[in-house]
């Protein structure tokens, strides 16, 4: 329950970075607040479960199916990895999108025929 819930805000978090026009203001914005939030959703879990939170850089069962190192050395891994991952939604988004515009250009007959001419020649 933890790690899906941990895992929905990290969703929606690279979905609206990859429409943020700045990424360097967004995540200045909202990478803490999610890192926060998800030491403290381990914290409530360890908390009501009675267990003690993680040393040593394990990472708690509850965060299984969450794809980062939640308890990384000083948060520096988890930070960094989150913040790839920002910069990598973004840039995914931009490709889509110029393919998308690429998609609806219009092609000409040359084009056209010499690319039937290449697909012949395999």
């Amino acid at each position: 329950m933890a790690a899906r819930s941990a895992a929905r805000e990290l969703d929606s978090l690279l979905e609206r970075a990859a429409e943020a026009s700045d990424a360097n203001v967004f995540v200045q914005k909202n990478l803490t607040r999610h890192l926060t939030r998800t030491w403290a959703l381990a914290d409530a879990v360890a908390h009501v479960t009675g267990k003690d939170l993680p040393t040593g850089g394990t990472t708690p069962s509850i965060f299984a199916g969450y794809p980062y190192d939640v308890y990384a050395q000083d948060g520096a891994v988890f930070a960094t990895t989150l913040w790839n991952d920002i910069i990598d939604a973004r840039r995914n988004r931009a490709l889509a999108e110029e393919a998308a515009r690429k998609a609806l250009k219009p092609v000409s007959r040359k084009a056209m025929k010499n690319a039937a001419r290449k697909a012949a020649r395999r």
